[in-house]
């Protein structure tokens, strides 16, 4: 009897489970709502999305279970790093979305590419640049870029020629600098310079002493005798040499990245 209890119980527990994924997959989407993590607005609009996975209201969602369309979504969408579905059997379908750390974008061939902040993963593609922009990403030049492939990480002509580049980030994210930087030239390892505020185009040459020269940097900005840096013009600033720093104003600096 305990047996016979036990597997009646199962049947009917899998029987539910059954009509309940039944009732899911074929009840019309009634609505569907995306949210990104923590508030934020997103790289994607709601009906990109939607329009790139061939959901719409009134559709059905037939044989895809929650992690199959998690799996395609993040396949889909390299600038996401995790999806959470949820459905309802009202037929209203949730999506809560995380991306990824993501700062910076590249030209590539007149392709603009935004990467993954720490393996230069390629996570969206656009011709628009200003869509970058109003995003919040900046402009970065690398070394010898080969090949951008959506979801890869970015191939360099010389394997491990970009190495000095988490030496800049780095101290970049330890500086008084990092949520004032704007572009970064880096294509070239010893002629490495970046703009800070869209203001001062500053050369610091190689990562060699970095965390001195981003010192120096900010006690020359923060001088009350520094009439370059009080005068609220843009300046060209040389920092390469931590012996003989040198600053100038200038009527507009050159905030081209990538030549």
């Amino acid at each position: 009897m305990i047996l016979l209890r036990a597997l009646i119980a199962f049947v009917s527990i899998a029987g539910t489970f059954l009509l309940v994924r039944m009732l899911l997959l074929l009840i019309p989407i009634a609505s569907i709502t995306v949210s990104y993590e923590e508030g934020t607005t997103g790289y994607y609009s709601a009906e990109e999305i939607f329009a790139e996975m061939e959901y719409e209201v009134g559709g059905r969602l037939y044989g895809d279970s929650a992690s199959e369309m998690e799996e395609a979504i993040l396949t889909t969408f390299p600038m996401f790093s995790q999806v959470s579905v949820k459905r309802t059997l009202g037929g209203k379908l949730f999506l809560t979305i995380a991306e990824r750390e993501c700062d910076f974008y590249v030209n590539v061939s007149g392709t603009f590419y935004a990467l993954g902040r720490d393996d230069y993963r390629v996570l969206v593609g656009t011709e628009d640049r200003e869509r970058f922009t109003e995003y919040g990403l900046y402009e970065i030049s690398l070394p010898d870029v080969r090949v951008a492939f959506l979801g890869k990480p970015l191939e360099f002509g010389e394997k491990g020629q970009e190495l000095y580049l988490s030496v800049l980030f780095d101290g970049i994210d330890r500086s008084a600098f990092a949520e004032r930087i704007t572009g970064i030239r880096a294509a070239e390892r010893y002629n490495i310079s970046f703009i800070i505020d869209g203001k001062y185009d500053v050369t610091i040459g190689s990562v060699s002493d970095l965390d001195r020269k981003l010192t120096s940097l900010s006690n020359m900005m923060n001088s009350e005798v520094s009439q370059v840096f009080r005068s609220g013009k843009d300046a060209v600033v040389n920092i390469s040499d931590l012996k003989a720093p040198t600053a100038r104003t200038v009527e507009k600096i050159d905030t081209t990245i990538a030549k």
